[in-house]
This record gives C-alpha cells, structure tokens and sequence, in this order.
C-alpha cells in the first residue's frame, strides 16, 4: 500500500537531525493526538506522524525509507508495518516525548512510568465535605466550636503499613505497573496499568492487618474545634487544610470543606450585613410621632417614629446589622413598621374615635 512522505508529515526537511525529527514529532503529536485533540481526523492523524517519527527516527529504518524513494512508493518485504502502531519498540523514549506534555496522557492510554519504578505509590487522601448548622447569633458574632465527623485516619495497629513481612511483588517486579497489550481502531495499544497483585504499591505483605484490612486506613470519629468567622454568611465554604481523609500509602491528607447553614431566628432575618426585623406601633403613636424600643441584635436601641408614619414605612437604624464577614464595621438594622388596629374598643374609646370622626368631617 502506498506511503506517504514522512519528511512532509513531519514537516521536516530530509536531511533533518535526529533532534529536529524529535522536536517536529513532540509539536503535532501534542497538537493531533486523540485524548486532546476531538476532531474526526485527529486519530488518523496522530497515527501517521507516529509512523513518520517510527521510521525517521530509527537509523535503520530510516536509510531503508530514503532508499525506497518519496511518499507514494511501497518500502519493500522488510519496511514498516503500519499496522504495528501502538507497539512503539522504543517505549523508553516514546514515554519521554509524550508523556512531557500528556503527563502520562491522563486518559484513556496510559503510557506513563514506561518500565520504571513509580517515584511515589502514596496517593493523597479524599477531600471530605460537611454541612454544618449553626446558630443566628453564633453566625453574626462568632464562634468556637468544636464538630465531629467521619474520617479515615492511618491505622493505628500497623501505623498505615497494612500489615507485617513486606516483601516486593514479584508480578511487577517492585514497579507497581505491569503492561497490557489490547488492539484498537488504531491497531495494538500497549498500556502500562496499576498491577492487579499489588494495585500498585510494589509491594506485598505476608500478614495483612487485622483492624485495616491491608489497605493501612481505619475510620474514626474525628473531634475538631474550629472557628466560625463574624459575619458568616448562609452558603459559605470554611476550609481546614490536612483535616479531610489519609491516603492509602501513607499519602497526606485531603482537606476538609464545612458548608455553613445558618439556623433562622424568630426575631431577625439576615440579608448580608443587613439585620431586618419588624414591630407593630399604635395608631397614635403613628399620628402623633415619638420614641419606641426596637430589638436588634446588639440590644435594644431607640427609633424615632416621625408624625404621620404610614403602614409598611422602612426605617434604619445604622450600624446595628452584623458584623461584616472579614470586614470592618457593621450593616443596618432595618425596621418595617406596621400599624396596629385595635379589634375591640371599650365604649369611651369608641366614643373618642366618633368625636375624632366628626372633627375631620
């Protein structure tokens, strides 16, 4: 089957260095390949470069290419066979090139670690997340506190080991990976996967623990003060680096996240910074104006009510709201001011309020 010119899919020229090659390789397999790349053609693509980058870059295969001729020419009993993409021969150095900008791919093809000890078999612990309730006050002024919840700590009998008589595993030889082989629409694509002896650690133990399991990992009930912020908000995030779940492995510590709910009050609502509340006042305190207490969540503080106050007037008391969160000063106190009607009058109250009537007539 007709080839095409691996100088030209490399976009090199023919007498391009064993570096440029490389370099022209590392560029369009980061640019085509199909973990990165979505479009239908990237596959196809990809396949072709590697088969330029096989050839060009093995001396062998190379002078072989150049003696058959340009794209178009068949490479002859002893050429490339394309249909060996994927069993890259120099696993070593394909890792090099790829695996510099994939990171070991992070996808479905793993090419990472190629034949090599992992430089760490610990994996860092999951993240735990809490929601937490916390009282009216305890949100505006803030609060020590202290919680409990689930976590996976390092056990305590075998002190995150797993057991006893590590020994390495002879399935990976100690690498924790062992390779698979498995064909594709691309052809055979050799993995490098977790061992399935050892999952990895590159090591097995004679005795597992009792109280962990092997996995080196037991759940407690964990016990943490914290310190909830003045001023917080219903819906943050508190974060408490190193406090969530113990790797396996002896791997660090996730982090613990504590979403706060804040509980209602029977008086006050909270918008922000802004503390709101609501008070009845007497027709004619209305009419006539004057003082009245109002609650806040500072204590008790005087308001003014000006003569001719409607039903439903908004008032603001500064500076008695919450706290800011992580902020200097406090929001306002707002007052909705309802008017009371009296359901029942006695004979001389109804008796002025006729009078009233008649003087406004």
């Amino acid at each position: 089957m007709a080839v095409k010119d691996y100088y030209e899919l490399l976009g090199i020229q023919k007498g391009a260095s064993d570096d440029e090659i490389k370099k022209a390789f590392r560029k369009l397999a980061a640019q085509y390949h199909p973990d990165r790349n979505k479009a239908s053609d990237a596959g196809e693509k990809f396949k072709e470069i590697n088969q330029a980058y096989q050839v060009l870059s093995d001396p062998q295969k190379r002078a072989q290419y150049d003696r058959f001729g340009s794209a178009g020419e068949n490479m002859g009993a002893g050429g490339f066979d394309s249909s060996q993409f994927g069993n890259f021969g120099g696993m070593e150095d394909l890792s090099d090139l790829l695996g510099s900008f994939f990171g070991g791919f992070g996808g479905s093809n793993q090419y990472a670690d190629f034949g090599s000890p992992r430089d760490s078999r610990s994996s860092r612990g999951d993240d735990i997340s809490v929601l937490l309730t916390v009282d009216f006050m305890d949100a505006a002024f803030g609060k020590e506190m202290n919680i409990q919840y689930d976590r996976l700590i390092r056990c305590h009998e075998c002190n995150g080991e797993g057991g006893k008589g590590k020994e390495k595993c002879t399935n990976c030889n100690g690498t924790g990976h062992e390779q698979r082989i498995s064909r594709t629409a691309f052809g055979n694509m050799t993995m490098m996967v977790s061992c399935h002896i050892c999952s990895g650690t590159g090591f097995t133990l004679k005795e597992k623990c009792k109280v962990c399991g092997g996995d080196g990992l037991e759940k407690i009930k964990q016990n943490l003060k914290i310190s909830i912020p003045k001023g917080s908000i219903d819906g943050i995030t508190l974060k408490f680096a190193g406090e969530g779940n113990y790797g396996e492995n002896s791997g660090k510590a996730g982090d613990l996240y504590i979403k706060l709910r804040i509980a209602s009050h029977s008086l006050f609502t909270r918008h922000g910074d802004e503390v709101t509340s609501t008070i009845n006042i007497p027709l004619q305190l209305a009419v006539l104006g004057g003082n009245v207490k109002v609650s806040t969540i500072h204590g008790e503080q005087n308001l003014k009510i000006n003569p001719g106050t409607i039903h439903g007037t908004v008032a603001k008391i500064s500076g008695m709201g919450s706290p800011r969160f992580r902020g200097q000063g406090n929001g306002d106190h707002i007052v909705n001011i309802l008017l009371s009607v009296p359901k029942k009058l006695t004979k001389e109250q109804k008796k002025l309020w006729q009078q009233l009537a008649q003087i406004n007539e």
